[in-house]
């Protein structure tokens, strides 16, 4: 499993945790949980190949990244060694992930829907409506589409 806080961001206080580490890890989860509130994800090896990053400003798709983790490791982000990809998911990832969007009665300014591809699905993982990284970089009119959209609700 993954334990992780509930806000956080940059895998920061991130720790993969089985069978072999538990005992150790169990005096840390418990400091932990003195100064967050901690959630427990299930670990699915196919992060080891990689995550998906799809970004939306309102109920528009904008654009996505691939995130790969460093060999060795199970964290994504470039902080922890992980390569971002920028590339477009093909039609079904992207079904999946406007399913999500499609849940919000109002769609937040912005969100990224992050997940993975386990037995040919995809698989959302998190929904961040309040995410510091949107990855503008990865595409070179991405930034114009987050202006525009704020300036379309000023």
């Amino acid at each position: 499993m993954v334990i992780k806080p509930t806000v956080a961001a940059g895998a920061y206080e991130t720790y993969k945790v089985d069978a072999h580490n538990i005992a150790e890890m169990q005096k840390k989860i418990d400091v932990l949980l003195t100064r967050h509130d901690m959630i427990i994800q299930p670990f699915f090896k196919e992060v080891l190949d990689g995550e998906w990053s799809l970004i939306f400003f309102g109920d528009e798709y904008s654009h996505s990244v691939f995130k790969k983790p460093k060999k060795g490791d199970y964290r994504v982000q470039d902080d922890h060694g992980g390569t971002v990809h920028f590339k477009d998911p093909d039609a079904k990832i992207l079904e999946t992930a406007l399913g999500v969007i499609r849940y919000f009665e109002v769609p937040p300014l912005y969100t990224r829907v992050d997940g993975l591809i386990r037995e040919g699905v995809f698989y959302v993982m998190e929904v961040e409506a309040f995410e510091p990284e949107l990855f503008l970089r990865a595409h070179p009119y991405a930034a114009k589409r987050f202006a525009d959209k704020i300036e379309s609700i000023l």
